[in-house]
């Protein structure tokens, strides 16, 4: 597969996430003007080649991840990381730039939104998967 983090959570689904598309939704203050919301670094800004090289679970709702661009500030809640899924899974079936007033609410009920907690994270870098147990 695509290089990038898949999380498989407690009811089984899996989730995979490009590093560049990932790294693109960053929701941290560098990333987002937090008076306006408005973004200042989207996929788009961010390197081609950028990968995860390290992250940690924040309490029991969220990842952090160190990026090789030496990003590190953004955290990923749970319920942001489903919502991204629906976004790729939309992107899929209907090769649509994930901007454009896709219908997340019906794909986020077709993924679950109830689990909250994920068993397992993986990455894969270099398309070789490595299976990082977090629970």
């Amino acid at each position: 597969g695509e290089a990038g983090v898949s999380i498989t959570w407690d009811d089984g689904h899996e989730s995979h996430y490009p590093y560049r598309f990932l790294r693109g939704q960053c929701c941290c203050a560098g990333c987002v003007q937090e008076m306006t919301g408005i973004r200042r670094v989207s996929e788009e800004d961010v390197n081609e080649n950028v990968v995860a090289v390290e992250w940690m679970q924040i309490g029991r709702y969220a990842v952090q991840f160190l990026w090789s661009d030496t990003h590190d500030s953004g955290i990923y809640p749970f319920d942001l990381l489903l919502k991204l899924a629906a976004v790729l899974i939309a992107q899929q079936a209907n090769n649509r730039d994930y901007n454009q007033g896709l219908p997340i609410p019906y794909l986020l009920a077709v993924i679950l939104v109830d689990c909250a907690i994920l068993d397992t994270l993986v990455i894969w870098h270099y398309h070789q998967a490595v299976l990082l147990d977090i629970a």
